[in-house]
């Protein structure tokens, strides 16, 4: 994945010390799950990230040369119950998790544009109803996708999930099932011979 930094970005990068604000994003159908690495709410982009403070992490990020798909491990704790199985209940599989870093000034506001740290799916959401309750979700970036069998046939019922009212294998199954007899070869040479 290409980032790029602003101007405005790299300008604070270079005066010295630099405070950094983790801004995470997952989208599910009932609603979006936004939270930051700062105590208070920020907005950005539209959506209200919740600040979680020390109580959300996101793990690092290892890169490399290689085409080698990553996992992304981010945890919340001290989450509230009602949320966590509002999650739980939510189809998560394959719903889109955004991760931008930002620079922050004296008085905390986002310098610039955030970078875009990763950009992935969700492969499985864990939670923990203990003392303090905490969610653990697992994202895997867009490589994990090389990896997997697809499962799509040449069948009318596939072409009608990506194409609605395409006629294209309509009769496919009836192709299938169809018992052809080729003539053999001397009614070729008849046939030559007229």
């Amino acid at each position: 994945m290409s980032r790029s930094i602003d101007a405005a970005t790299i300008t604070a990068l270079e005066q010295g010390v630099v405070k950094w604000l983790v801004l995470v994003k997952i989208e599910f159908d009932g609603g979006t799950i936004a939270f930051n690495s700062s105590l208070g709410d920020v907005d950005y982009g539209g959506d209200t990230y919740i600040g979680f403070g020390t109580l959300g992490s996101v793990s690092r990020i290892e890169e490399s040369g290689e085409l080698n798909p990553q996992k992304y491990n981010i945890t919340l704790s001290g989450v509230n119950p009602a949320v966590l199985t509002a999650v739980l209940n939510e189809d998560y599989l394959n719903r889109t998790a955004i991760c931008y870093i930002a620079a922050l000034d004296d008085d905390n506001a986002i310098i610039g544009t955030p970078i875009n740290y990763f950009d992935a799916k969700v492969d499985s959401v864990s939670a923990n109803f203990g003392k303090t309750a905490n969610i653990s979700i697992i994202a895997r970036d867009k490589l994990a996708d090389w990896n997997r069998a697809t499962i799509e046939r040449y069948t009318d019922q596939d072409q009608q999930a990506r194409y609605p009212g395409d006629k294209g294998f309509e009769f496919v199954t009836e192709i299938a099932n169809k018992e052809i007899i080729w003539p053999a070869k001397a009614w070729f040479e008849k046939e030559a011979n007229k």
